[in-house]
Order: C-alpha cells, then structure tokens, then sequence
C-alpha cells in the first residue's frame, strides 16, 4: 500500500468494546487499520448501538483513538476503559451537548 499523509482519520465501526474498535469484515478491518495507522489523529464514530459490540475484527486498540463521537455515554466499565486509554468521549446529542474545545481540533 502506497503511504499517504493523512492529518485526521474519521471511521466508523461496527463494535465499540473494551478491547478495542471492531469491524464486520477482513476487507473493511484491514483497510480502516491502515488508515489508522497513517494518520496523525483519528476519530471514531459510533452511536450507542456499537457499545459492547464485539464485532469480526479489531481495528485498533482503544488507546490509538483520540476521540469517540456518539450519541450517549457509554456505561460505566465501557467508558473507564475509554478513559484509561485517553480517548476523548463527545457526545452529539442535543440533550446531551458537548464539545471539543477549538485548541484540540488544530
């Protein structure tokens, strides 16, 4: 695969688990894990149907993630583990607003 210089990475997945982004084929997996590993930052977009979901394959541990952008906060164990790992949990809900601050979108 040719490398590319990608600055942000916005994927989304299929399972959202304590050990890490999951996808539901060998396909998607491997060409989301390279996107991933070129980039200087990711995001992970997943709404809170993913939470739990251990799905086909595993795209990246938790700790490569640098943001989760959903639409609820995910339960307790599933956001310690989001938290030990540093990714940063923003939630897209208008009952539940939140957002990055201007200095970490740069």
């Amino acid at each position: 695969m040719p490398h590319v210089a990608i600055n942000t990475a916005v994927i989304c997945v299929s399972g959202v688990f304590a050990e890490g982004f999951f996808t539901g084929t060998i396909d998607e997996a491997m060409a989301t894990k390279a996107m991933i590993d070129m980039s200087q930052r990711t995001i992970v977009v997943a709404d809170r149907s993913k939470f739990d979901i251990l799905a086909f394959a595993r795209v990246a541990e938790l700790r490569r993630v640098h943001y989760l952008v959903t639409d609820a906060m995910p339960d307790h164990a599933l956001r310690i583990a989001l938290d030990d790992a540093e990714v940063e949990i923003v939630i897209c809900n208008p009952n539940e607003a939140s957002r990055v601050p201007a200095d970490k979108l740069s």
